[in-house]
């Protein structure tokens, strides 16, 4: 056998992900808009962080310009070698305030020393915004009445 490396982000989970060189997965090798030529691993988190959404998801809920948001695990294996989750947030409108206050949420309920990143995902969105809308289910979408 050839031997072909493949990173797994996640093994035993079940939404655990292989990224093998070369580019086989969709989603592997993901350039970040903030940093040139920058890659990233993207999959789910084994051990959900189900306080953390909830508290999200009541606090999006209070915003009517939110859409949707979604959760995932990213690794950046230029800046850190332990995967950090990453919450997109779709919205119109004032996105600044409503990432002021999930920021807030979210050092509230992050585990000690954990980073959490924050994404404005937006339809038509390429790398980890893509990635998000085709892949992830959202853990809040605004129910329009």
């Amino acid at each position: 056998m050839g031997g072909e490396r493949i990173d797994i982000l996640n093994p035993p989970s079940p939404y655990g992900n292989g990224f093998a060189p070369g580019g086989k997965s969709k989603y592997s090798g993901i350039r970040l808009n903030r940093v040139p030529d920058t890659q990233v691993l993207l999959g789910q988190p084994k051990d959900y962080p189900t306080d953390l959404v909830a508290s999200l998801s009541t606090l999006l809920a209070k915003h009517s310009n939110v859409k949707a948001a979604y959760l995932a695990l990213m690794l950046d294996k230029t800046e850190n070698e332990k995967p950090h989750l990453i919450v997109g947030i779709e919205a119109d409108g004032d996105y600044e305030n409503v990432l002021r206050e999930a920021g807030t949420v979210a050092a509230d309920m992050a585990p000690e020393g954990e980073p959490i990143d924050f994404l404005r995902v937006t339809r038509g969105d390429i790398g980890v915004g893509q990635y998000m809308i085709e892949e992830v289910k959202p853990f809040y979408e605004r129910v329009e009445s």
